[in-house]
C-alpha cells in the first residue's frame, strides 16, 4: 500500500510514472489470462519433445533477463522521480535557506551604526573622541564593503539556483523524449511487452510440454494453474521437475531395432505383411506402390516406446537373368508414413498423418539402409500401421551402362530403431 501511495504522489510530478506496474505478477497473471482459444490452436506438436525442451530453456533464458531488466527500470524510475519530486519541494526552501544565511543584513546596520557614532565622536571636544571616530569611521566603510559582496552573493546566488533548476526541468523533461536513455517508461514497456509475450508462449509450449510427455512416457505432470503470486517463479520450478523426470525416464530407456521385410515378416514372429502376388500388384506401373507393416503385434506389452529414427532399403531383382551378377546399383524413393498418433487431452488421432521421405539406393542384395532421424519421427509411437508408398518416378539406374530392361522392385526393407521403458 505504502509503495503504491509513493507511485500515486510521484505521478504529479512524474506523469511517466503511470506506465509502471504495481505488481510485475499481477500483469503476468493478467497477460494468461487473457489467451485466447485461438492461441491454444496454435499449440505445438506434444510429440516434437526435444525441441519443446530446448525452445522452452531459450524462452526461460530470456524471461529472467527481461524481469531482471523491468525490475531495474522500475527502480531507476522511482529513484529518479523521487529525486525530482524532493527537489521541487526543497527548491524554494534551500534558497530562503541560503539568503538567511548571509550577512548583507548585519553589514547594512553594523554600517549605520559606526556612521552614527563618527558623527557623535567627531563632535566630542576630547582627543579620545578623535580617536574613536577615526576607528568608527573604518569600521563603517568596512561594514559597506561587507554589505555590497553579500548584496552581490546573494544575487549571484538567486542566479545558480535559477540555472540548477532549469538544468533539473530540462534533465527532467528527457525522461519523456523518444529514444532516450533516461525515457525509462519507454524502455520498460518494451521490456515488460518482450516479458509478457515470452511468457505467454512458454505457458503455450508448457501445455504441449505436460501432453507430450504423458503420451510418451505417461507420466502425468500438468501445468500449475495461473496465479497472480509468483508464477513465473512457479512455472520455472515446474519445467526444471518435468525436465529432470523426462531425463530420469530416459536414463532407465534401452534401445533396439526393429526390422521387418514386406514378403518375410519381422523376426519375431515370421509371417509376411503381404504375398508376393500382392507385393508384385502393388509395385506394377499402375499399382498403388503402397507396403503396409503392421507392427501393432511386434511390441506387445512393452510399456511406454517411442521412435528414434526410421530406415528403408529396396532389394531389386534383374529381369534379365544375365545381368544378375553384375549388381547394378539402382535409386528409389518412398514416403513413410508412420501409425496415427494419439493427440493427448483430445478425443481420437492426429487428423493428419505423418510422412517423411526417403530417399536411398538398392542394389541386388539387401546391403544399403537409409536411416531418417529427425523431429517429424522422434518419439512417435512406433505400434501401429507403418505404410511405405514408393514413387514409380522417382525409381532409375545410379550408374551406366543401363540394363537391358529395367530391375524389378522385389522387396522392402523397414527398419525401426525404438527406445523403450519397460513397465
Amino acid at each position: 500500500m505504502a509503495q503504491n501511495d509513493l507511485r500515486a504522489r510521484l505521478v504529479h510530478t512524474s506523469s511517466w510514472m503511470s506506465v509502471f506496474q504495481d505488481n510485475l505478477d499481477v500483469a503476468v497473471s493478467d497477460a494468461l489470462g487473457q489467451l485466447s482459444q485461438s492461441d491454444f490452436k496454435r499449440a505445438f506438436n506434444s510429440y516434437h519433445l526435444d525441441e519443446l525442451i530446448d525452445s522452452a530453456i531459450d524462452l526461460i533464458d530470456r524471461i529472467v533477463v527481461y524481469r531482471r531488466d523491468a525490475i531495474e527500470l522500475d527502480g531507476l524510475a522511482i529513484k529518479y522521480a523521487a529525486e525530482h519530486k524532493l527537489f521541487l519541494d526543497t527548491f524554494d526552501l534551500d534558497a530562503e535557506i541560503q539568503q538567511k544565511a548571509l550577512g548583507w543584513e548585519q553589514a547594512s546596520f553594523q554600517r549605520s551604526a559606526n556612521e552614527s557614532a563618527v558623527n557623535e565622536f567627531r563632535s566630542a571636544a576630547d582627543p579620545l573622541g578623535l580617536g574613536l571616530a577615526c576607528q568608527s569611521d573604518g569600521s563603517a566603510k568596512a561594514a559597506d564593503i561587507t554589505h555590497r559582496n553579500e548584496t552581490e552573493r546573494s544575487r549571484l546566488m538567486r542566479e545558480k539556483a535559477d540555472l540548477v533548476k532549469a538544468y533539473r526541468l530540462e534533465l527532467h523533461r528527457r525522461h519523456t523524449l523518444p529514444g532516450q536513455a533516461l525515457n525509462f517508461a519507454e524502455r520498460y514497456t518494451r521490456v515488460l511487452n518482450l516479458l509478457l509475450e515470452d511468457v505467454r508462449y512458454l505457458y503455450v509450449q508448457s501445455l504441449s510440454l505436460s501432453r507430450g510427455v504423458k503420451a510418451i512416457y505417461g507420466i502425468d505432470w500438468q501445468v500449475p494453474a495461473i496465479s497472480p503470486s509468483n508464477y513465473i517463479d512457479t512455472l520455472l520450478g515446474w519445467f526444471r521437475a518435468l525436465s529432470r523426470e523426462v531425463d530420469l525416464h530416459r536414463d532407465r530407456e534401452v534401445q533396439e531395432t526393429l526390422i521387418a521385410t514386406a514378403l518375410q515378416g519381422s523376426p519375431l514372429h515370421g509371417v509376411p505383411y503381404m504375398t508376393a502376388a500382392e507385393f508384385g500388384a502393388a509395385m506394377a506401373s499402375n499399382g498403388s506402390g503402397e507396403v503396409s507393416f503392421d507392427l501393432a503385434n511386434d511390441l506387445p506389452g512393452q510399456g511406454h516406446v517411442r521412435t528414434l529414427a526410421v530406415g528403408i532399403a529396396f532389394i531389386f531383382e534383374m529381369s534379365d537373368p544375365s545381368t544378375r551378377d553384375n549388381r547394378r546399383v539402382f535409386r528409389a524413393t518412398a514416403d513413410v508414413e508412420a501409425p496415427k498418433q494419439r493427440i493427448v487431452g483430445q478425443v481420437g488421432q492426429s487428423p493428419s498423418p505423418i510422412r517423411v521421405r526417403i530417399g536411398g539406393v538398392g542394389s541386388l542384395y539387401q546391403d544399403k539402409m537409409i536411416t531418417e532421424e529427425g523431429v517429424s519421427i522422434r518419439n512417435l509411437d512406433p505400434r501401429g500401421i507403418w505404410k511405405v508408398r514408393v514413387q514409380p518416378w522417382l525409381i532409375g539406374p545410379e550408374i551406366k551402362p543401363f540394363p537391358r530392361r529395367p530391375p524389378v522392385l522385389a522387396d522392402i526393407v523397414l527398419s525401426i530403431r525404438i527406445a523403450k521403458v519397460s513397465p
